[in-house]
């Protein structure tokens, strides 16, 4: 498997080189395709080091959990909302995502995202003539675009039943949008307003980091 991922016991984020290529990442793509695509993996690797998981682990990758208990309080009251949003998201007729199961993997989505937008958000302004409509479409649209992009996938109704049974990922199709309804950017970018089939109200939006 071609696959990017964090490493808990070396505290360190493994990106294999044949993973490099698009639609993760382009040499040759504009700011938004690189920074939302690869650049959200590495978000998202780097978010499994401050999760559930792992604060279990600390900074020499030893068994040991280093958040104090108001922390995890608060991580869990906030992780409940993923939950919840995956739970009521149908991955096939009458069958709904395993919020509880891909919890950890949901939230290291948002964080990926959130990242990646922010710092495409610092690039263009650091580079304003890197700051290109292309397509019609603006950087910070291609930004989610290209996030979206990355998951599309085609598989079989019975692959689908397998994995959400027991997968901690959640299926393509529902990670291509749900984090993205976290980030305040993405309401921005589309002008998404209450009422919009991608609006999700701000009490249910996760913001830990």
């Amino acid at each position: 498997m071609i696959n990017a991922g964090y490493n808990s016991l070396r505290n360190s984020i493994e990106i294999p080189a044949a993973f490099l290529q698009p639609p993760t990442y382009d040499p040759k793509g504009d700011p938004a395709t690189n920074f939302c695509a690869i650049g959200a993996v590495i978000g998202h690797e780097l978010t499994h080091g401050f999760d559930s998981g792992g604060r279990l682990y600390d900074e020499i990758g030893r068994a040991r959990n280093w958040w104090v208990k108001d922390d995890e309080v608060k991580f869990v009251a906030q992780t409940g909302k993923l939950v919840r949003q995956a739970n009521a998201y149908q991955v096939l007729p009458g069958l709904h995502a395993n919020g509880a199961l891909a919890v950890t993997e949901n939230l290291a989505d948002v964080g990926g995202i959130a990242f990646a937008y922010g710092a495409l958000e610092k690039y263009l302004q650091a580079h304003p003539e890197e700051n290109q409509v292309i397509d019609g479409l603006t950087q910070e649209q291609r930004c989610f675009l290209a996030w979206g992009q990355m998951w599309s996938d085609k598989a079989r109704a019975g692959y689908l039943r397998q994995v959400t049974a027991t997968d901690a990922h959640a299926p393509g199709g529902y990670r291509a949008y749900a984090a993205a309804q976290h980030e305040p950017g993405f309401y921005k970018a589309f002008g998404i307003r209450k009422g919009d089939p991608m609006w999700l109200d701000p009490k249910d939006r996760v913001r830990i980091w």
